[in-house]
């Protein structure tokens, strides 16, 4: 019984192949100035394909058909019992990794991430793609640190040197200012530098 089966599987599997190395001859063809006639002659190969393909579609169903009359009624119903457990196993998969891919997007927009990136995200952790994990986590904390570089140049005091005398600054505006507008006080005007520290 099984012979038979196997021998119509690989008598199916060398016409596929047989038509699809013609379907890729054909569609190797280049197609700068097709004339009519190759056109046609195309067509005609196309079809010459498609009635092998339905052949070999035909063929196969006959000896799925024969293969089934020759087991027994048992054998029928556990094949039957077989295929619809395989296809239950597959719909249990796919719902567990719909929700474990959910749970992992609701964990990464509770972080922060924008709904698209935290789609991907949890994808590709569902899917164990740590390379394409990085990269989204990688383009996250990249716009992250953009974001707060411009926040904290919006809630940066301006320095309020004035006409190139750091003499008019008052202690107030010094303890806001930067390490780097302090040192630049201290190379360019030691002077006031000491009376704003209390060095004097």
């Amino acid at each position: 019984m099984a012979e038979i089966n196997q021998e119509a599987v690989n008598t199916t599997t060398e016409h596929d192949t047989q038509a699809t190395n013609q379907a890729e001859t054909a569609d190797s063809v280049e197609t700068k100035e097709v004339s009519q006639d190759e056109i046609s002659s195309l067509r005609v190969e196309l079809a010459k394909m498609k009635r092998l393909s339905d052949k070999n579609a035909s063929e196969a169903a006959e000896w799925k058909k024969k293969y089934r009359s020759t087991q027994s009624e048992k054998e029928v119903l556990d094949a039957e019992k077989a295929e619809q457990q395989a296809k239950r196993d597959a719909e249990l998969a796919d719902l567990k990794r719909y929700k474990l891919v959910s749970e992992y997007k609701d964990s990464y927009i509770q972080n922060g991430y924008p709904i698209d990136l935290a789609k991907q995200a949890a994808e590709a952790l569902a899917d164990n793609d740590n390379e394409m994990l990085f990269k989204i986590e990688n383009q996250v904390f990249e716009s992250r640190l953009k974001a707060e570089k411009a926040e904290w140049m919006k809630s940066m005091p301006d320095a309020n040197i004035g006409n190139g005398s750091s003499a008019s600054i008052t202690k107030e505006q010094f303890d806001s200012m930067s390490l780097q507008e302090r040192t630049k006080i201290y190379r360019e005007d030691p002077e006031t530098y000491n009376r704003l520290v209390g060095n004097k």
